[in-house]
Order: structure tokens, then sequence, then C-alpha cells
């Protein structure tokens, strides 16, 4: 097995088990809210925010990540403006959710730090994305 259809694997599955986990979390998250203010809190609950986001800022990016091993540059490179767009929205939920969870989440405890985090690579990740692509293309054209 060549080395890119590897890291394609390797990446697919690493970002299979995280969607996996996010989805359970999210699903708990859900739980949460609806049992202890009904189903109606969902719309407004800062941890729900968060994973919806967290989901919306790594599916693209992974997705790109992983399909830069096995498709050609100008073909990834056509994902990453739509999912800029995907990757902005879920930065900006947990943009909310930060500012949703000020009276619950003390500042300095992981869930607001990790939704700064989150929203700074939602609102960068595409950047990144094209930016990893265009190196990757010319570590491997300097090879060549």
């Amino acid at each position: 097995m060549n080395k890119a259809r590897f890291n394609f694997w390797i990446i697919a599955i690493a970002g299979t088990l995280a969607f996996g986990w996010m989805i359970a979390e999210l699903v708990r998250a859900l739980i949460n809210v609806v049992d202890q203010a009904g189903l109606s809190a969902i719309v407004w609950d800062g941890v729900v925010h968060h994973k919806v986001g967290e989901l919306l800022v790594g599916i693209p990016f992974v997705a790109i990540l992983a399909l830069s091993n096995v498709w050609p540059k100008e073909k990834v490179r056509s994902l990453i403006r739509p999912s800029a767009v995907v990757m902005v929205i879920g930065g900006l939920l947990n943009a909310i959710a930060w500012y949703t969870l000020r009276h619950t989440v003390a500042a300095g405890e992981f869930l607001r730090i990790w939704c700064l985090i989150i929203f700074v690579f939602g609102l960068t990740g595409a950047w990144i994305s094209g930016r990893m692509l265009e190196l990757t293309t010319r570590h491997t054209a300097g090879r060549g």
C-alpha cells in the first residue's frame, strides 16, 4: 500500500472514530437538555451549540485532509470554498456557546476554552486546509 493511501485510511479511521464520539456526545447533551428543561430548550443550550459547531468544523476539515491523499489536488481544492461556509457557521456556533455558557461554566474551564479554540479554527479552518494542500503539493512536486 502506498503512503498516500495509507494516510487516507489512517485519517478516515481516526475521523470516523472521532465522528462517532462527537455524535454520542451530542446525543448525550440532547438527552440531558430535554430531561432538565424540555424539548424547546435545545435551541438555546450552549452545550448543544458547541457539539453541533464542533461537528460542522471537524467533518469538512477531516474530509479535506483525508481526500487530499487520494484525489487530485484540484478536485480537493474545489471543496474548500463550500466547506468554508460550513466551518464558519460551526465556529460561530462555538462563539455563541462560549457566550451562552458564561453563567454556568467558569471562564478558565476546558469547555469554555475549547469553544474559543473551535471558534478560531472554524474561522480559519478553510484557510488552513488550503495552505496544507498547497504545502503538500509543493512538497510532492519537489520530489518528482
